[in-house]
């Protein structure tokens, strides 16, 4: 069902919820289904573009109307979840809490991580200590991803929900 919100002459579309009741003996499609309703709730709370919100809405009705079994229907909805999630930080610069952490975590190991144990392990002539750099660099890309997830909390950037991707 979709609502209209006005607020200060702009009209903002309501994002509708997932339309999926799971039986008791599927617990992992009623986890999926709860984090991407949860998600949708969220970003009601959010003023997001029309166009996005009617993207977010198309994606939610294809997945209601989907008529599969437990396993593949658990799938599609944690696809959508994702595919939805990327969207929104794409066109509206949102993010889940712990996002940029993540992400900079790893970037951080094979970008600062790697050359730092190859040019350790280098200089002391044994390449047995090429490991040494990963945690050095998961420390450097935990710093950084924290202070932009510091920073899109700050701007009101960040959804109030921590979720893997």
């Amino acid at each position: 069902m979709l609502l209209n919100t006005k607020t200060n002459d702009h009209i903002f579309m309501q994002i509708a919820t997932l339309d999926i009741t799971p039986s008791k003996d599927s617990p992992k499609l009623k986890k999926q289904v709860n984090d991407l309703n949860s998600i949708l709730i969220e970003l009601n709370t959010m003023n997001l573009e029309n166009d996005l919100v009617l993207y977010i809405n198309e994606r939610v009705a294809q997945l209601s109307n989907l008529k599969k079994e437990k396993k593949s229907l658990t799938k599609a909805v944690r696809k959508e979840r994702v595919s939805i999630l990327k969207e929104v930080e794409k066109k509206a610069k949102i993010v889940v809490k712990g996002h940029y952490r993540n992400l900079w975590m790893a970037v951080g190991m094979s970008a600062f991580g790697l050359p730092l144990g190859f040019l350790f392990s280098m200089l002391i002539d044994n390449y047995g200590f090429l490991g040494i750099g990963l945690p050095i660099g998961m420390a450097i890309g935990l710093a950084l991803g924290t202070g932009m997830d510091e920073k899109a909390k700050k701007e009101g950037r960040q959804l109030n929900l921590a979720m893997e991707m």
